[in-house]
């Protein structure tokens, strides 16, 4: 996610620094969910926000997509696949969204869900 989401709020930014692994992912996913979901279109610079927050979650998604197809990334397969899977329909999607095609409200609703599962991992890790 783009850093201007959080240079605006330096208390953000201190509490972005602080979150490492998991947490910060349910931080990043939950954000862009907001920002998606606070776009008004009906509002003087509400297309522009909306525009923004889809490219920001989609440029968030390519970025999952690349860790999670790393090498490196020791997710289990079956997990790997689905994350792609979500990635590759973000993908898809948010442009549709952009033109007016399909409702924005499955990508908060991935992110919402992804996010849960995030913080479902950290409580049984704990």
């Amino acid at each position: 996610m783009g850093q201007t989401a959080y240079s605006a709020n330096p208390y953000a930014a201190a509490q972005r620094a602080t979150l490492s692994g998991r947490a910060l992912e349910r931080e990043v996913l939950t954000r862009a969910a907001l920002r998606i979901e606070a776009a008004d279109e009906g509002v003087p610079g509400g297309a522009s926000a909306l525009a923004q927050a889809l490219d920001g979650n989609r440029r968030l998604w390519a970025a999952l997509a690349t860790d999670i197809a790393a090498s490196t990334n020791s997710c289990p397969d079956a997990l790997k696949a689905q994350l792609l899977s979500l990635a590759s329909f973000v993908e898809r999607h948010t442009p549709r969204v952009m033109a007016g095609e399909a409702g924005r409200e499955i990508l908060v609703t991935i992110n919402r869900n992804l996010a849960a599962g995030l913080a479902a991992l950290e409580r049984q890790a704990a």
